[in-house]
């Protein structure tokens, strides 16, 4: 490399960053957002990534998120949701961690600055006329510095707390398996990405690692620190680990989901909904379409103001390039029919408004002739009885009033003996699901050791023999970055082929049947 040019990646590489460890801030009310400007280098375009011996030639990962601790309200998604879906030293870490949530969420970045911050170095790269391959050293070394002094950030927050107790009283994980000995440190946290985010197709894990394995102290960690990252650095490290790395699977397209929880969690999100928006617009031009959003879409929401609601998310179909919808029912409703909700405060809407604006939401996804995707699984509620808002049943009165809508169910019920997978592939059989799908998103139990004593692999391939449809309406998704609690989780997708290949054709499973789906968006480009 020439010395002046040397000289140049030095400098972009050292520029300040916007976010940072700051005060906390009132979420922004960044209306419908401006288009990105034009003349920006793409800069987030992955390079050709490798394909794993066995990877289909086309990889859709239809189950993928990359907001951060300022995009939700993050006391209330820690302790709510995300412990109550938790269990062992996991669940005892998340929740000694919510009460510190008000100082994780203010060393996160918010979508408006991380907006400023992207379009600045997209600018310069293209004043400098960068190649790709310079572009991806300069945001590596970038992310590296910044994830250094978020790492010692984050245990100033937690030094002296009972997180840090609890942690140091756990045991590591092996380094193969995403551990890092010894106790919590400034550097903790960066080196559990260092371990993490290599590896995806080393030997598979061991049964008890595979299935359970105990606890795992580190991956609170690792989510954590996505969630105090930029989201164009977590774009980054997921491309390393499943498309462009030496191990990667060979992903070639990923679909995100914006997610709100607004009003059901507490406080307020410090960035927007609208600033997210242009966020992701902004970070799928600049990967170049490798990154496809979903728009998230909270009746509650819209019960206080449907018309900024229903055009945001109109908006964000039309003229933004988003390619979905995406509901959370564990937030305290059904897909449509709610005639029995059950407050838990003051000012929940009644089932009658929630479903006026869930039959607006539908209309809008008629019209504009999208998908909709829901979390689908017995999880990620505040308690038992939001987690069964998800349930088949509610999803059988909605299609029952629909016309046929495309749905993607996230997670496909999930992969506990008690799930919900044969309750949703009945209804794909019947006429009102007939545009019904599924995803493998967080699949945990599914990445067996040995395949000859896995049962949640034994459960899936009954239901394929039971309910054939499922060859043409079950796709790959990870549900990356909330996988990132599991050990070595960059091996997820070869773990799934391996698991599930001899009962559906791997070309259906990780692209040909997301096509079914999504349409358009989810097609390889034509070949030149």
């Amino acid at each position: 490399m020439k010395p002046r040019r040397r000289e140049l990646l030095s400098a972009l590489a050292a520029l300040p960053f916007v976010g940072g460890c700051r005060w906390p801030r009132r979420a922004s009310e960044n209306a419908q957002g401006s288009a990105p400007p034009e003349g920006l280098s793409p800069i987030l375009t992955p390079r050709p990534g490798r394909k794993a011996e066995g990877a289909p030639a086309w990889v859709v990962d239809t189950h993928a998120h990359f907001f951060n601790a300022s995009d939700v309200p993050v006391e209330g998604f820690l302790a709510g949701p995300v412990a109550h879906s938790r269990s062992g030293v996991s669940r005892t870490l998340i929740r000694a961690l919510a009460p510190l949530a008000g100082r994780i969420a203010s060393l996160a970045p918010t979508a408006d600055e991380e907006i400023k911050e992207l379009v600045g170095m997209a600018r310069n790269h293209a004043v400098m006329g960068l190649p790709p391959e310079a572009s991806e050293t300069v945001l590596h070394q970038r992310r590296a510095e910044f994830l250094k002094r978020q790492s010692a950030f984050f245990f100033e927050v937690v030094r002296g707390t009972e997180f840090e107790t609890i942690y140091n009283d756990a045991a590591p994980a092996s380094f193969t398996q995403g551990g890092v000995d010894g106790n919590l440190g400034p550097d903790t946290m960066a080196m559990v990405f260092q371990a993490t985010e290599t590896g995806g197709l080393v030997e598979p894990m061991s049964d008890g690692a595979a299935q359970g394995g105990g606890a795992y102290r580190e991956g609170v960690v690792g989510f954590v620190g996505y969630m105090l990252s930029y989201r164009w650095m977590n774009l980054l490290a997921y491309q390393q680990s499943f498309t462009t790395g030496d191990q990667a699977f060979g992903v070639d397209r990923v679909f995100a989901s914006l997610v709100d929880f607004d009003y059901w969690l507490a406080p307020a999100a410090l960035s927007s909904q609208e600033s997210q928006i242009a966020l992701h617009q902004l970070l799928s031009v600049l990967s170049n379409g490798y990154m496809r959003p979903l728009v998230a879409y909270n009746p509650w929401s819209a019960v206080l103001d449907p018309k900024r609601v229903r055009l945001r998310v109109a908006d964000a179909i039309e003229r933004r390039g988003f390619v979905g919808i995406k509901i959370y029912p564990p937030n305290g409703f059904r897909p449509l029919v709610n005639p029995d909700v059950h407050p838990m405060r003051p000012g929940i809407p009644s089932g009658a408004a929630l479903e006026r604006e869930l039959t607006a939401m539908w209309n809008i996804a008629q019209r504009l002739d999208v998908p909709v995707m829901a979390h689908g699984a017995s999880t990620m509620g505040l308690d038992d009885l939001h987690d069964e808002y998800a349930s088949p049943q509610g999803w059988t009165q909605a299609l029952m009033k629909l016309d046929s809508p495309r749905v993607n169910i996230g997670h496909f019920g999930g992969d506990d003996l008690e799930g919900w997978s044969a309750g949703f592939a009945a209804l794909m059989e019947a006429g009102a699901g007939k545009n019904l799908y599924g995803d493998t998103g967080y699949w945990e139990n599914l990445r067996c050791g040995k395949l000859e004593s896995c049962i949640a692999r034994d459960q899936l391939k009954r239901i394929f023999e039971t309910h054939a449809v499922l060859n043409a309406r079950l796709m790959y998704g990870s549900d990356w970055h909330m996988l990132s609690q599991e050990r070595a989780w960059a091996r997820y997708p070869s773990e799934i082929l391996r698991a599930t290949r001899d009962f559906i054709n791997p070309e259906s499973l990780f692209g040909g049947n997301a096509i079914g789906c999504f349409g358009k968006a989810a097609q390889p480009p034509p070949v030149s």
